[in-house]
This record gives C-alpha cells, sequence and structure tokens, in this order.
C-alpha cells in the first residue's frame, strides 16, 4: 500500500465520521446551526466523490504495477490465487509434512508456505500472493497482508511460525525442559519466589493469617538471532513443500544449538549467564558412573524441586547405559525412553567436555522466552549466483535465563 492510497483512506475515515456525526445531530427547523450543517454535507460529499476518484485511480496504478512485476520473475507468470496441488504431482512424500502435521500445520499450509519462499526467491511482491492467505483484518500498515493472523505475527506466515517452533521442541533440549514464554516486546520481567505457603483451616469469623511471600523479578532480554540457508533454485522451481520443509529445518535446528549453547554456556555479548555457570552444586564422577553418583544428585537437588529429570551428554548417556546393561536383569533392548529412578532422560549435544549431565527442575530453574512476532525471512538470489543458488537468511528473537540454579546439580568428570 502506498502512502498516497494510506493518506486518502485516512480522509475517507475522517468525512465518513464527520458526515455520520452532523446527521445524528438534532436541529431546529430553519435554525443557523441547521443551514451550516447542510452547507457542509455538502462540501463533505463534493469532497467524498473527489476522495473516492483518486482511490480508484491509485488502487488501479498499485493492480497495474503489481501485475507487471509479478511478470518480471524468472519463472513462468502465475495467476493471482494459483492453485497448487502438490501432493498430486507426486513432489512430496507424506513424510515431508509429518513434523508440520505435528506442529498443527496442514499440507495446504505447507504448500502456500513454499510458495511463499518460492515467490520471496523470485523477486515476487507479497501483494501477488495475497489472496493465497490474507485475512480480512489489516495489518499495522493497514494493509491486507498473507502474513497477517490478528495475533501479531505479522512478519511471516502463522503457520510457518508454528512450524519452526514445532521444529524446536524437537531439536532443542532446552525448548523440552525449560519453561518457555512468548511476548511481543525486546524485554520481560518474570516475578519469582521460592518460598513454599502453607494453606490453613481457619473457623467462621475469623480472620485469614496472612503471608508474605518474598519476590524477585527476573528480567529477561529478548536477543535477535539469525541464519542463513542456501538452497538451490532449481530445488525452489521444481517443488514447493520440500523447500518449506528445507528452509524451516535449517533455521530450526540453527536456533536450537544456539539456544542450548546459550542456556548451559551463557553468552557474554547477549548478557547471558549459563546453567553450568550459574549451578554450584555438583556430583563428581570417576571412570565409571555408578548408583552412588546417582544417589548422590538426588539427595543434594533442592527439596522443593517438582518434576526432575535428566539431561545427559553422549559421553553421559553411554556411561549411563553401561550401567544399566550392568544391573542384574537388565533389558538393553526395551524400546521405551530411558529413565534413572523414574526421572526421564534427555540427551543433549551442547553439553560441554567435562559435564556429564544435569539433573534438576529446569522448569524453575531456566526460562527461554522466543519473541511472537519477531521471525522473519528474506531472500536473495544474487548472494549465490555463482552456485545457482538462492540465499534465505532468518531472524528470531529469543531470550534464556537462569532463574534459580538450586534446582540443578551437575555431574561432572
Amino acid at each position: 500500500m502506498t502512502d498516497a492510497i494510506r493518506k486518502l483512506q485516512n480522509r475517507a475515515a475522517e468525512i465518513v465520521q464527520r458526515v455520520e456525526a452532523i446527521r445524528s445531530m438534532t436541529r431546529e427547523e430553519g435554525s443557523e446551526e441547521q443551514k451550516t450543517d447542510a452547507t457542509e454535507l455538502d462540501a463533505l460529499t463534493a469532497e467524498s466523490a473527489e476522495v473516492s476518484k483518486k482511490l480508484d485511480r491509485e488502487n488501479e496504478i498499485e493492480e497495474q504495477v503489481r501485475s507487471l512485476k509479478g511478470k518480471l520473475s524468472i519463472s513462468e507468470p502465475k495467476p493471482a490465487a494459483p492453485a497448487i496441488h502438490v501432493r498430486s504431482r507426486g513432489l512430496a512424500m507424506p513424510a515431508e509434512y509429518r513434523h508440520w502435521e505435528e506442529a498443527g500445520v496442514t499440507r495446504e499450509g505447507v504448500d502456500r508456505i513454499g510458495h511463499y519462499l518460492r515467490a520471496l526467491a523470485h523477486g515476487e511482491t507479497r501483494a501477488a500472493i495475497a489472496t493465497n492467505g490474507a485475512t480480512e483484518e489489516p495489518n499495522s500498515h493497514g494493509e491486507l497482508s498473507p502474513t497477517y493472523d490478528g495475533k501479531g505475527s505479522e512478519l511471516v506466515f502463522p503457520d510457518f511460525y508454528r512450524g519452526v517452533l514445532g521444529l524446536l521442541n524437537y531439536a532443542s533440549v532446552a525448548y523440552q525442559v525449560c519453561m518457555t514464554m512468548s511476548t511481543s516486546s525486546n524485554r520481560i520481567t518474570i516475578p519469582r519466589s521460592d518460598e513454599n505457603v502453607e494453606a490453613q483451616y481457619y473457623l467462621e469469623n475469623c480472620e485469614i493469617e496472612p503471608v508474605e511471600i518474598k519476590t524477585t523479578g527476573i528480567q529477561v532480554n529478548v536477543e535477535k538471532i539469525g541464519a542463513r540457508a542456501q538452497v538451490s533454485n532449481e530445488l525452489i522451481d521444481d517443488a514447493f513443500a520440500p523447500v518449506a520443509n528445507l528452509v524451516a529445518t535449517k533455521f530450526a535446528y540453527a536456533f536450537a544449538r544456539k539456544i542450548d549453547k546459550s542456556w548451559l554456556e551463557g553468552d557474554a555479548a547477549a548478557g547471558v549467564v549459563g546453567l553450568l555457570t550459574a549451578a554450584t552444586e555438583s556430583v563428581t564422577v570417576g571412570a565409571k558412573l555408578t548408583a552412588d553418583n546417582v544417589v548422590e544428585a538426588v539427595s543434594k537437588l533442592n527439596p522443593n524441586a517438582v518434576n526432575p529429570v535428566w539431561v545427559m551428554s553422549p559421553a553421559g548417556m553411554a556411561m549411563l547405559q553401561g550401567l544399566a546393561a550392568g544391573a542384574i536383569g537388565s533389558d538393553i533392548t526395551k524400546p521405551t525412553q530411558m529413565t534413572i529412578f523414574g526421572s526421564p532422560v534427555y540427551r543433549c549435544l551442547s553439553l560441554p567436555a567435562g559435564t556429564l549431565g544435569l539433573y534438576g527442575d529446569f522448569r524453575q530453574a531456566c526460562v527461554v522466552v522466543n519473541r511472537s512476532n519477531g521471525l522473519t525471512i528474506n531472500a536473495s538470489r544474487e548472494r549465490a549466483i555463482e552456485y545457482d543458488q538462492t540465499v534465505y537468511v532468518g531472524t528470531q528473537r529469543f531470550g534464556v535465563a537462569t532463574m534459580g540454579p538450586s534446582y540443578v546439580v551437575k555431574l561432572v568428570k
């Protein structure tokens, strides 16, 4: 939408508002006020006709420019509302859609995302595909956008946003075990209290004794992180769904690695203190992990922990499997999630050397925050032209903070 159209629409809205206000007034027949209102109504009516004529003209020009830009694409021209039937063309197997469906995105949604990424690669305007996913509500700029869902996520398709976050739930251990929150700002303050409060019985007409709860505020800065993916132009032109799958997967796993590393080791540039630095309780493991090591870790955990879990490095997981295989009557082929004394075990690749694992209630120890309207996707065909590839750049805002390090115990060598 151009500035001219926006100004004309604003003026049209002002005219309508003023006309309705005048018509709602009750004036005495033949009074000066009635004559003044009639004169103003005549002027507003004439202006509204002129504004309407200019709007029609501006919209016609914008439609012609939009059509011309679509014809500048390297690929064949597409209609305003293209019919995408990826499944019938055999371009994507059902497995391509699996993680999208688990994230709540339909197959048709994946096709739209693939078409959107292809349009970005070809330099087509978003307006060219607006009819393939636009809503009836305008975004913050007054435009009907294919990326608007009425909740602030207007930078990419809502389905794309859900797909990337759905992949994060699989790829990032922090997303699986820590408290997760969304915000529309770049900073959030989380109230916190480590005190337990106990309710009381009370008699009729008697005061319920007050309990003072000491609280603190944990401030989390939601910082921008970025990732880049280079995709073959042949793949982009041949298939929609695999492009969406590839780009979303690359971005999600890149984001996941950065989030997990910041969660555990911190990031000085972003002001993040890692959990491994903040946590002070630890258990030293010898050449092999023993049941005594496990018991010691459990005994050192904060007694207020509710749902503790284990996060193990590959080396720690190998030690744990060796301990299980050495136990009497153990079945190392049992197809269930591994547990230690009933607590689930997660495998994490981001734990540094020397740290075998962590045990704790991570939902009380740490928080991961994402900005609900922070995911952006840009594309360039020129950046990797010598490889016949399109470069996609994705950015998103995430924040990581350690709130209660006493709720975690480290297993170290």
